[in-house]
């Protein structure tokens, strides 16, 4: 039995162990940052993923995932989403996953394409290839270099909730409360969070309709990205909560200027530009109309509860 001399340079990747649908990789990675990044993306059947953290600088999607903002030191992202089952029409694997991280790769998808040589192996030896079968052992494979192309982007094209008139509920200080009402039920649609603390700035949507509603995606189940930044101000966020909507900022600045108000009433300062006061504020006011307990009608039709 022959043993083939392996021709493997410290740049390639090793495969380390591996089966009839999945393959396992060592590589050296550059000594700088870039060795801590993790990137990972997934499909199965109708779910999809990707994520990626600790993307420094020093890594070649840094300006990708930062989108040419130079405030910012490391980020990390990720999306999930339900998409089509194209597996039943053949235009899609049933599962397929690529993943790197430190100086380890993972690659797997079923049925097996080109990216997978069906086999089996282990302690970097090679000992049999599956399809087609061919027993022959082969120590420390050489394995093209998994880059950043193999994951796609980490964001997704949702459908932005649009708003203009803000009718303010409460206010505490420097936190604002308001409602809005929504023109479609896109508008309406989903969850939003989007905050800055010190060097600490998270941005997180979820249950977001997608933006092209007969492409892939089905529903935009979580988008996300966490980044350590150059410190602006010590704390400021909005978050939508379907048409619903929070502001707060420390120190106050203009977008959310000092006030107190309750149920829409203001006590103290003034809301910033865009906000009204809800109409149901001068019911309180108002004196309450004569009501009859076994008036001709008393009871009220759809249309006076619709109106």
């Amino acid at each position: 039995m022959s043993v083939k001399k392996p021709e493997v340079s410290m740049d390639d990747e090793c495969l380390c162990s591996g089966d009839s649908c999945s393959e396992n990789t060592l590589f050296k990675p550059k000594m700088d940052l870039s060795c801590l990044a993790c990137m990972k993306s997934e499909l199965s059947c109708c779910s999809m993923s990707k994520t990626a953290c600790c993307i420094f600088p020093a890594h070649p999607a840094f300006n990708g995932v930062a989108q040419g903002r130079d405030d910012v030191i490391c980020v990390g992202q990720g999306v999930g989403a339900l998409v089509k089952p194209l597996c039943v029409t053949g235009e899609k694997p049933l599962c397929k996953a690529a993943g790197k991280g430190l100086c380890c790769s993972q690659r797997c998808a079923y049925p097996c394409d080109q990216d997978i040589v069906s086999g089996c192996s282990c302690c970097f030896i090679r000992c049999c290839k599956c399809a087609p079968f061919k027993f022959g052992v082969e120590p420390c494979v050489k394995k093209d270099n998994l880059d950043e192309s193999a994951f796609g982007g980490f964001g997704a094209e949702y459908a932005e909730a649009k708003y203009d008139t803000q009718y303010i509920l409460a206010a505490c200080c420097c936190v604002i409360c308001s409602i809005y009402n929504p023109d479609t039920y896109v508008d309406a649609f989903g969850y939003e969070v989007k905050n800055v603390c010190l060097c600490g700035e998270c941005d997180g949507k979820s249950s977001l309709l997608p933006k092209n509603a007969s492409g892939y995606d089905i529903l935009i189940d979580n988008v996300g990205s966490c980044l350590c930044v150059k410190p602006k101000t010590l704390c400021k966020g909005t978050s939508r909560a379907m048409f619903t909507l929070t502001k707060c900022a420390l120190p106050c600045d203009d977008e959310v200027p000092f006030a107190v108000a309750c149920f829409g009433i203001k006590c103290i300062g003034n809301p910033p530009e865009g906000f009204k006061q809800p109409a149901f504020v001068d019911y309180l006011f108002k004196p309450i109309a004569e009501g009859h307990d076994k008036a001709a009608g008393a009871a009220p039709t759809a249309d006076e509860i619709e109106r």
